[in-house]
């Protein structure tokens, strides 16, 4: 059977998430919509009825989307979903307010009391509304905190612990969904498929973010077996272990380490491969951007690493054409150096482009003039905050791209750096003609 082609995976991948939610809405409206034209009270409490339901699918949602659930990060890729999951953020902050909102409107007019009362009637004589109610407190904390550290760009230990309070939540929500939901009732089928998605989602959840990361670092045995310091701001780490052939690493993708050492064990974080594994060791270089990466020119040689992955879809197996342009910005170089590392021995005509403020910053310069002198590779360094470097000044814009690549149009073109030059170099090429799939990109944001 000949494999897939990605828009006939994302189709079948979706085809889950469209069921359930029309399995759920199907119930609900066999079972609450007659009362929408009733009365303003019915219709409110129709209408909570099915923010509730629709709460509980968009949580699901983003436990899949965040759960680096393989089946579904190997075609959309981790970035794509963490934008879903932002997106799909909203849609539960909306259906969550909605839902007591509209219940407590509608049974206060059906009983002429006011919101107050109905609101206290609901939290001392309905079973299990008083925890929902707490573990609606605690996602709105949730909500707000996650919108607070994107946009402030608070650290990773604000993030954690944050999210660690939607477990809380589903857990203290989960007891008065089947004793007060009135959707469920005798409806035994509508049960069995609540068990169900709980379990599948849950399943997922578990196996792909705790499991087989464990299973995977105890048979391989991960360590560090050396550490380079590449330049001021860069470390590069060779982790080795057993039968590295399992993991399947392909040229641009990345791995979440989690490195057992004093301060660090509990943190878990994405970061690019830099070089092509060759069986015994792969190599992940990191920038030190952060509270984390500052830490770790604290380990040590023999470190035990915990590795999942890989992940992403920035790889040799997007190229549709004979030739490749690589543009790489700063640290953005590390997914770069191994597809590019991949691009020679493929012996494909490719062209890199490598931008830094000074000089000093360049990665992999040696590795890289190695590959250029035994292939069909070019690399042109860019450098913007230095007047007497004596190569190529200021920025990569059109002029550049005309005079150091002039068939840039007929390359597949793989762009990885700080996000606002990432996003104006695709809006340029865009703008310049070249096919929306020959650009490929990945901005990386996750959970």
């Amino acid at each position: 059977m000949s494999e897939l082609s990605r828009p006939a995976k994302k189709l079948l991948i979706l085809s889950p998430f469209v069921l359930s939610l029309l399995v759920i809405v199907g119930f609900w409206w066999t079972g609450s919509s007659s009362l929408l034209t009733t009365s303003f009270s019915s219709a409110c409490i129709c209408l909570g009825r099915l923010s509730g339901l629709l709460l509980v699918y968009t949580i699901m949602v983003q436990f899949l989307l965040m759960g680096r659930t393989a089946w579904i990060e190997k075609t959309f890729g981790l970035d794509k979903l963490s934008q879903l999951h932002a997106v799909n953020g909203f849609a539960t902050l909306i259906f969550l307010v909605l839902h007591p909102t509209l219940l407590i409107i509608g049974y206060a007019s059906l009983t002429r009391s006011n919101v107050v009362e109905q609101f206290l009637t609901f939290m001392t004589t309905y079973e299990g509304v008083f925890l929902a109610s707490v573990a609606f407190l605690l996602l709105i904390v949730v909500i707000l905190l996650s919108m607070s550290i994107v946009r402030k760009r608070l650290n990773y230990e604000f993030w954690y612990f944050a999210h660690l309070f939607t477990y809380l939540a589903v857990i203290l929500a989960w007891g008065h969904q089947l004793a007060v939901g009135e959707d469920f009732g005798t409806r035994h089928v509508f049960v069995v498929f609540w068990y169900f998605l709980y379990t599948a989602v849950f399943g997922n959840f578990i196996f792909f973010r705790f499991l087989k990361p464990l299973y995977q670092s105890f048979t391989q045995q991960f360590v560090i077996e050396n550490i380079v310091k590449e330049n001021d701001q860069v470390l590069s780490l060779l982790i080795g272990g057993k039968k590295l052939e399992r993991l399947h690493i392909q040229a641009g993708q990345f791995v979440m380490v989690r490195f057992l050492a004093k301060n660090l064990w509990w943190e878990s974080h994405p970061f690019s491969v830099s070089k092509l594994p060759d069986g015994k060791n792969f190599r992940i270089s990191i920038k030190q951007l952060g509270d984390f990466t500052r830490k770790l020119t604290r380990l040590s040689i023999g470190t035990t690493v915990i590795v999942e992955g890989p992940f992403g879809i920035f790889t040799p197996a997007e190229i549709s054409q004979p030739k490749v342009l690589c543009i790489a910005g700063g640290i953005g170089i590390t997914p770069i150096r191994a597809l590019v590392e991949h691009c020679t021995q493929a012996k494909k005509n490719t062209v890199l482009l490598y931008s830094n403020s000074l000089p000093s910053e360049i990665v992999f310069q040696e590795e890289l003039a190695q590959l250029a002198a035994h292939s069909s590779f070019t690399v042109h360094y860019v450098i913007s905050q230095d007047p007497k470097y004596a190569g190529e000044k200021g920025r990569i814009d059109q002029r550049k791209i005309f005079k150091l690549v002039p068939d840039f149009k007929e390359r597949d073109i793989y762009i990885c750096g700080p996000w606002p030059m990432t996003k104006a170099l695709i809006s340029l090429l865009t703008a310049l003609g070249v096919p929306r799939q020959q650009l490929h990109f990945e901005k990386f944001a996750l959970g």
